[in-house]
């Protein structure tokens, strides 16, 4: 074997294997989507994520969050949105 039939080979390999590990990196990524839309998460947990990232001296950028979400307190947002405020939150964090 040539050293130029070498090295298509190893190329269409790289490729081959570059396409597998996105495909597996699309499918991981869309069942944590997946996960995170089924997940439940109460008063509490959304609080403790929120007081965290306010410590760390994001409390405005916490209190503007929740005004992005038409609240100004937690504790007035439905339930059924907490997991997008998370994700929000997890943007500014």
């Amino acid at each position: 074997m040539s050293q130029q039939e070498a090295i298509r080979q190893l190329i269409k390999a790289l490729t081959t294997l570059a396409e597998s590990l996105s495909a597996m990196n699309l499918e991981s990524v869309s069942a944590e989507k997946e996960s995170t839309q089924t997940q439940t998460f109460t008063l509490e947990d959304v609080r403790a994520v929120l007081a965290d990232i306010s410590r760390s001296g994001k409390r405005e950028a916490v209190q503007q969050l929740l005004a992005e979400f038409g609240v100004k307190k937690l504790s007035e947002l439905d339930c059924s949105r907490y997991p997008a405020l998370l994700q929000a939150a997890e943007a500014i964090r």
